[in-house]
This record gives C-alpha cells, sequence and structure tokens, in this order.
C-alpha cells in the first residue's frame, strides 16, 4: 500500500471511525484498502472486509487440496497440535473438548500460508487459550481480531477456524509484510506500514517468541514447520 493509499484512510478513519466497512464503502475501497481503513481505524479487526474477498481471492481451508497428501508427517504433527493444545488447556483447568479450533486447521494453514506454526500456536495459546475465554468464545476470534483494550468487540466469527485464518492474512499483509519471522517478532517491530502496533502490550511480542520456544521444547516436533528464520 503506497503513501497515498495511507493519506486517503487516515482520512476517512478520522470521518467514519471503525464503522468505515461498509459494503457500499468496501466496494470503492477494494479488499486491500477497506481492510487496512479498520486497522487503522483503532484495531486489527478486518474481518468484514476480508469476508468480501474476491472471486481470485479463495481462502486456503475452502480449497480443495489434499494437504495430508502435501504435508510431510501430516498426521503426526495433527496429533502433536492436538496435544499441544490440549496441554494448554489442562494447564488452566479447562478441557480439550472446550475448544472449537481444528488442529487439522491450524497444520493446513501453517502450511498453506507458510507461517510458522509454533508461533501461531503462542499467539492463540497468548490471547485465548485457544479460543475458551469468554471474550473468544463471544465474539468468536480467538486470536483477539477486532477485540480492543476498551472492552469493545469490533469483529466477529461463527467459526473459530475461519478467524485463525483471518488472524494469519493481517498479520502477513500488515505487520510481517515481506520481513522475516525474526525481524518481525522483534521486539517493538510487530508495527503495520505507518507504525500502528499490533498489541498495546511492550513485551507482547517477547511474551510471543517465550510461548513459542515454550512449545518447541516442550514438543520437538513442532520444529518441523517452523519459517522463523
Amino acid at each position: 500500500m503506497n503513501k497515498k493509499d495511507y493519506i486517503l484512510l487516515e482520512y476517512l478513519c478520522e470521518k467514519y471511525g471503525a464503522d468505515i466497512i461498509e459494503e457500499g464503502l468496501f466496494k470503492k475501497l477494494g479488499p486491500t484498502l477497506a481492510a487496512g481503513a479498520l486497522t487503522l481505524a483503532g484495531g486489527v479487526g478486518v474481518h468484514n472486509a476480508l469476508n468480501h474477498r474476491t472471486a481470485d481471492e479463495p481462502k486456503a481451508i475452502e480449497q480443495s487440496v489434499s494437504f495430508a497428501d502435501q504435508i510431510p508427517n501430516y498426521h503426526e504433527l495433527v496429533q502433536t497440535v492436538k496435544k499441544y493444545m490440549n496441554w494448554a488447556v489442562n494447564c488452566v483447568g479447562h478441557d480439550y473438548s472446550e475448544i472449537e479450533i481444528n488442529p487439522e486447521t491450524l497444520v493446513e494453514l501453517s502450511y498453506a500460508y507458510k507461517y510458522d506454526l509454533p508461533m501461531l500456536l503462542a499467539a492463540l495459546h497468548l490471547e485465548s487459550h485457544f479460543g475458551i475465554t469468554p471474550r473468544a468464545k463471544r465474539t468468536g476470534s480467538p486470536c483477539s481480531i477486532g477485540c480492543w483494550d476498551n472492552g469493545k468487540d469490533k469483529a466477529y466469527y461463527d467459526d473459530q477456524n475461519e478467524a485463525v485464518e483471518d488472524y494469519i492474512r493481517i498479520m502477513q499483509d500488515n505487520f510481517i509484510r515481506n520481513r522475516s519471522f525474526s525481524d518481525a517478532f522483534a521486539d517493538g517491530n510487530l508495527v503495520n506500514g505507518i507504525g500502528k502496533r499490533y498489541a498495546s502490550d511492550k513485551n507482547y511480542e517477547k511474551n510471543l517468541r517465550s510461548m513459542r520456544l515454550r512449545a518447541i521444547k516442550k514438543f520437538p516436533e513442532l520444529n518441523n514447520q517452523t519459517y522463523f528464520l
């Protein structure tokens, strides 16, 4: 997104706020500008924008591809992710049956988008213990897309698995951009193109890295699908 686009988005956000993403306005802006607009408006919840993808922008989880045939040790990796998720919720007195996110989805999305799987697990663990917190259950947003610090919720999902894919796309397009994972997740570096942070917590990147390393230490098999370079 170029400087001219950002100037336009800043103006639109000042005028319309977080309600900028409406059907008519979205069609005028297009998916990239509309998604960026809601991010600039005060949150990273671009669910409404991404929900209006063009026909040539299919979601990875909707593509009829046999990931089990493409991903090395697919079934073993799915079981490892499931074990990690089970361990994570058990640690806070909850049961795996409360989780709505499918471990298969996490493995497949990581592969499809070349997104570091241990980092994805760390984010889901840190944000909502894999979607079991009351807010995540209410919004369907296990990675806190559209969940503002003031308590307002700006995005809602019917399917937490779909929310995870939107999270990955938002992170890649707006915050990681063309950088390496190690660069993007360095202290203070998780910002979008105009310097807006993904999270208000100053230690957010450090906490994610720590959670990621903890996951790999407990389940070394997760290192088989890492893009943290």
